[in-house]
């Protein structure tokens, strides 16, 4: 346990304990201390070996080194917060601007208001379909087509009824497909 991160010690411990418990596979990511002392983030695998009657016998495991991988998939999370929120900043500012225009000229309250709505439409979804990481990673259910559609359309609700009815299966999408989409 000394080799181990502080702050890890018991889930790695919890998770260890539970493949043993179960015979699933052990799966995790953890700093371990390196020989320079500091602590590296590492990949832990274990697959348990079993006899033929398959009881576990042993267990064959490996630990690899994702320090680098680790801390450049930190960076981008960051760099990707920080851009969605840049953007969500600049629809912000276009719908600031619309209200302003707008103000004192009613004959284009209803464009105004209708614009408006879109542009929020537009950065609803944009979180959809920007990439998320597990640490971003939106509600269940988000990523899929019926959850995008409604997001997208609703500026198109008249009195908080809906306007298009969408029949069938949802499906699943990844980002890549949301955004042709």
């Amino acid at each position: 346990n000394n080799m181990f991160h502080p702050d890890d010690q018991e889930r790695a411990r919890k998770v260890w304990h539970h493949s043993l418990a179960t015979g699933e596979p052990y799966n995790i990511e953890y700093r371990l201390r390196h020989h320079s002392g500091k602590y590296r983030w590492t990949l832990g695998l274990a697959l348990p070996i079993r006899d033929a009657a398959g009881q576990i016998v042993r267990w064959f495991g490996t630990c690899t080194d994702i320090h680098e991988t680790k801390l450049v998939a930190e960076e981008r999370e960051l760099v990707a917060q920080e851009l969605s929120h840049r953007i969500k900043n600049i629809f912000a500012v276009l719908t600031s601007i619309i209200s302003l225009s707008a103000r004192g000229r009613p004959e284009v309250k209803t464009f105004a208001d209708e614009l408006r709505q879109r542009i929020y439409a537009l950065g609803e979804a944009h979180d959809f379909v920007r990439p998320h990481s597990h640490v971003s990673q939106p509600p269940e259910n988000q990523g899929s087509l019926k959850s995008l559609i409604s997001r997208l359309m609703q500026p198109y609700r008249q009195d908080g009824a809906e306007r298009v009815i969408f029949l069938g299966e949802d499906t699943e999408i990844d980002d890549g497909a949301a955004t042709p989409l």
